[in-house]
Parts: structure tokens; sequence; C-alpha cells
């Protein structure tokens, strides 16, 4: 049964939230008045651990393959208020305001999805977010006292923290974690 404003619980706004930070898509369909969410992802331990824990904002043919696993949602009136958060005008735009709105699963979250660990090293990946949104990115980060630099690769833009606020980041967000997220992945098809 489709429920017109489904109970979403702070597992789910925390997961949402980080999902969005790290790259998935908020849409707002012609001839609807609410938006739906959708993502993908190429690990299918992941992919299914979001898809598990976000089972009730599912549409009917939600789960897609399509050279990698593609998920989409209903159209329900939180993800208006996602896309006022973090869109504007249909594109991406980050407010530090927004970023308030995170916890430590949402940061696991936005770290499992567009993230590494390099040289004792966190590296986000926050191109998406343009040079003005990593900015905000940067500021958000040093406001809770880590220390970050914000550098190009391939002309993309990241920030990488510094070694102790990498090890901070990584305490803070790894009991948030699925414990299969630390197993090593199948070589095995």
């Amino acid at each position: 049964m489709h429920e017109i404003n489904p109970v979403i619980t702070d597992q789910q706004k925390k997961i949402l939230i980080g999902s969005i930070l790290g790259g998935a898509s908020l849409v707002t369909p012609k001839d609807c008045v609410n938006s739906y969410m959708s993502f993908r992802c190429s690990d299918e331990r992941w992919f299914y651990y979001k898809v598990r824990e976000l089972n009730n904002l599912s549409s009917k043919k939600s789960v897609l393959f399509d050279k990698t696993n593609r998920w989409h949602s209903k159209c329900y009136p939180i993800f208006n208020e996602y896309k006022k958060m973090f869109f504007s005008k249909n594109k991406r735009k980050l407010k530090l305001e927004s970023l308030e709105q995170l916890w430590d699963l949402s940061l696991g979250v936005w770290f499992v999805e567009s993230g590494t660990y390099q040289k004792n090293q966190v590296i986000l990946n926050t191109n998406i977010w343009g040079k003005s949104g990593t900015d905000v990115i940067k500021k958000y980060f040093s406001l809770l006292d880590y220390e970050t630099e914000v550098f190009l690769e391939k002309n993309k833009y990241r920030i990488r923290f510094d070694k102790k606020s990498s090890t901070n980041f990584l305490e803070l967000i790894n009991p948030t974690l699925p414990l299969f997220y630390f197993e090593p992945k199948s070589t095995t098809q």
C-alpha cells in the first residue's frame, strides 16, 4: 500500500543526507509536485544495504540493473525538503546550514560513496559541489576542528584531511557502518 507521507526514521534521514552528499540525485518529474531520489552503486553489498534501509520509500520497480545497480524512490514531500536544502534551480548548491544536518552515519555514507583512504588520510571527492560547494565543505569541517585542504586531482575538486583529522573522522564514522563494509569483498562471481 502506498503511503502519501511515510514515516522516515532518523536512520533513514542520515542515509538520505549522506547519499545526497555522495552523489544521489533528486528529481522532480514533469507534472509532479514531489521529487524522488535515485542513486547507483557498483558495490552490490553496499547497494543492497541501502535498498533494505530505504525499503519503505522504494517505488514498485525501484531496483534496476544497467551496467550498475540503480535504485529510485517514489515521489514524496520529504525529497522536496532535501532538494531545497541541497539544490537551487535544479543545480547542486551547498549551504553551510545544510551541512549542520549531518550526523555520524551521514558522514559515513558520504565517505563510503565518495571517499577514499590513502596514505593515512581521508579524501572526499567533492567535485559535484563545484569550487564554491567544496569551500563550504572545508569551512564546515574547520568548524568541527578538522584540518583539511582543498586540492585538484585530474581537475576535480577534493578535500584531504590531515592525518590526525583523518583518524578522528574514521573513529567517528566506523561504528556507524555495517560490519560487511570492513570485510574483504568476494572475488568470485
